[in-house]
Parts: structure tokens; C-alpha cells; sequence
């Protein structure tokens, strides 16, 4: 399958080089004003060059189904583990944010990690605190939906 894919990219690469090249032709043709006739032959080729990428385009891309089902997938199983869910499933009415669940906001951590064993060995005999690290910025609407939550708003 690496081999078709390679060899399909290879094809469509040259194919764009000829294209690429046809096009600067036809508007040469264009600039220089060369007759109708002879603009109107270099679009067909043109057109035709057009053609055969676009074929090979589509089938490099003809796993797209594949793609979209494996992201579908992913998407649900991070949905399901609560690495993150939309904001709309939970507080119903604003569609487009999202909020992390406890994988989520444990993931940041990992990427300071390096950063914080250095700082535990340098600093060892300091005393230590762990920021968490997992700020997620909300329209002020949706935390002050729930009306209980309203006290705990600060307003900047």
C-alpha cells in the first residue's frame, strides 16, 4: 500500500510540474498576445493536464472515508473518556466551547514534567506547590448559568 501511495505521489507531483508549466505557457501566450487560436490550443492542453491531476488527486484522497471513520472514532473515545466534551452537552444553549475533564487537564502536566523534576532536585529543600495548569477560558454566560454559581464569578 506505501509503495502505491508513493508511486501515486510521485505521479501527481509530476503531473502538477506539467501543469505548473502549461499554465506559466498559456499566460506568456497571454502577455506576449499571441493569436486565439494559439491561446485557445494551449487551454485545452491546459484543461486536459487539468483533468489527469484532478483523477490522481482523487485517488490519493480516495481513503478519505477511511480517515473520517478512524477521526470519528477518536473523537468519540476521547468524548467517552472526558479528555474533553462540548460545553453545549452540558450547560445546553452555547454551542462551541469546550471544557476538559480530569485527563484533560492532567494532559499539560505531562509536558512540564522535565521542567518540574528539575525544579524538585534544584529545589528540594524549598517547599513545593503543583499549579495546575489547566485553565480553560469560558464566555462569562455559561459559568454564570447555573444560578448557584454566581457568587463564585469574578468579573475582569
Amino acid at each position: 500500500m506505501a509503495a502505491i501511495d508513493d508511486s501515486l505521489c510521485k505521479s501527481f507531483a509530476d503531473k502538477h510540474a506539467v501543469f505548473e508549466a502549461q499554465g506559466s505557457v498559456v499566460r506568456t501566450l497571454k502577455a506576449v498576445g499571441a493569436p486565439k487560436t494559439e491561446i485557445n490550443t494551449a487551454i485545452e492542453t491546459l484543461n486536459a493536464l487539468k483533468l489527469e491531476k484532478t483523477s490522481i488527486e482523487r485517488s490519493l484522497i480516495g481513503g478519505s472515508d477511511i480517515r473520517e471513520a478512524f477521526r470519528q472514532a477518536v473523537v468519540n473515545t476521547l468524548e467517552w473518556c472526558l479528555f474533553y466534551i462540548p460545553s453545549f452537552k452540558i450547560y445546553r444553549g452555547v454551542a462551541g466551547l469546550f471544557d476538559y475533564g480530569p485527563p484533560g487537564c492532567a494532559t499539560p502536566l505531562l509536558d512540564f514534567s522535565p521542567l518540574k523534576w528539575f525544579l524538585l532536585l534544584d529545589f528540594s529543600h524549598h517547599a513545593t506547590f503543583q499549579l495546575s495548569l489547566c485553565h480553560v477560558l469560558k464566555n462569562r454566560h455559561i459559568i454564570v448559568l447555573p444560578v448557584h454559581n454566581f457568587n463564585f464569578v469574578n468579573e475582569i
